[in-house]
């Protein structure tokens, strides 16, 4: 990328790179379920392992290259680094709980936990640009504190409508089906979410009047762009895709037949993560005039096509964890033999809750002055609450 000009100074990369990447990852995703519906049986698992390997596992390397084989944060983060093996530790404790008790409880309890956090996972890293915009644009407090509780509305209501109408009663039948029988429930809770996201909707119209008042640190106008584009996203993916389909075929699973869904969950994330990680490693690497500080980081990320051929190696292995779930059919091979199971249990787990860990710490600016340079962020450290 380019050094900014004037007219970039309020984007990332640029407004080209955001427009495309940033923002432009939620209406590519957005086409998955309609080029699914052409042809569920063959399309869907197609879009669901290209994504599998293309995306997600390539995701996660990218959040080893940048920590793991950056010498210098190694030597800066050593405790968050040790600690962060925790999260691999953890799914074996629940592999090894559940063949003590002879079911699968504390395995599916765990998943259901990093599910979960997925979602608070991705909204925090939407709320993250929003940040990084309106900071750009000179925001004061009083609407970074606005644009928060925009973001976390526009996403979390949505969001409270899968887990109430769909995830809930998948995981937890038995709990589930006694809260149906509620009139309450059903009259009620249930169609909560929906309030909350029309109520989002006139949260964004009340952002826009404000922004448009161009007061001084009113808020950043990509800022509301941003969180109308999660609108749009997320209401469509748990509101119309999962009620309506595409859904997989003779599926024998939950997981199965919202297949769509989990890809679509991450695949907006992994493109901006990619785009967020190749953006640092530009700055960090590429640009920096020392040699050999940062380590193998530096040879491998300072070029598109190695840090390509080397995330994509790391998918190759993912991948194959991913299969050996015996979880998703993989074409008409269907999913493979249960031996593996529980070792590939293990090791997703693992490598999904440590790169949520990660994640929570490396991206914050208040905790990074150099990230803060990277962005060309002016940042008050003594404002740290809206990083």
């Amino acid at each position: 990328m380019k050094n900014q000009t004037n007219a970039d100074s309020v984007w990332i990369g640029s407004k080209q790179y955001d427009l495309a990447f940033i923002f432009g990852g939620a209406f590519f995703t957005l086409l998955v379920p309609l080029l699914g519906s052409f042809a569920p049986a063959a399309l869907i698992p197609l879009c669901f392992w290209g994504w599998v390997f293309f995306f997600e596992g390539s995701h996660f390397w990218a959040t080893y290259s940048r920590t793991f084989l950056d010498f210098k944060f190694v030597k800066e983060n050593k405790s968050v680094l040790v600690f962060s093996a925790l999260f691999l530790v953890l799914p074996a404790l629940m592999v090894g709980i559940s063949s003590l008790n002879g079911t699968a409880l504390s395995m599916n309890l765990y998943g259901f936990f990093i599910f979960t956090w997925s979602l608070y996972h991705n909204t925090r890293q939407h709320y993250g640009f929003v940040s990084i915009y309106n900071r750009k644009s000179g925001a004061s407090p009083e609407s970074m504190e606005l644009f928060r509780w925009g973001m976390y509305l526009t996403t979390y209501a949505p969001m409270a409508h899968f887990f109430l109408s769909y995830k809930l009663g998948a995981d937890f039948p038995g709990f589930f089906g006694t809260l149906n029988d509620s009139s309450f429930f059903n009259s009620f809770i249930l169609n909560l979410p929906l309030a909350l996201s029309g109520a989002s909707l006139l949260y964004i119209v009340f952002l826009a009047f404000r922004v448009m008042d161009k007061k001084p640190g009113c808020g950043s106008r990509i800022s509301l762009f941003y969180i109308l584009n999660c609108f749009i996203f997320y209401n469509v993916m748990f509101h119309v895709v999962a009620a309506y389909g595409p859904f997989f075929p003779g599926h024998q699973n939950f997981g199965q037949k919202l297949m769509v869904v989990s890809l679509m969950n991450s695949l907006f994330h992994n493109i901006q993560y990619h785009a967020m990680v190749w953006f640092y490693s530009k700055k960090r690497y590429a640009e920096s005039p020392s040699d050999g500080f940062f380590g193998l980081a530096k040879a491998v990320n300072s070029k598109f096509s190695t840090y390509t051929i080397a995330a994509l190696g790391f998918s190759v292995l993912f991948t194959l964890v991913f299969w050996f779930r015996a979880e998703i059919p993989f074409f008409s091979s269907g999913v493979s033999d249960d031996t593996w199971s529980n070792l590939a249990y293990i090791l997703y787990f693992g490598v999904v809750g440590q790169h949520f860990y990660l994640d929570q710490k490396i991206w914050k600016v208040s905790k990074a002055p150099e990230l803060s340079q990277y962005l060309s962020l002016d940042f008050s450290f003594s404002k740290k609450r809206a990083a």
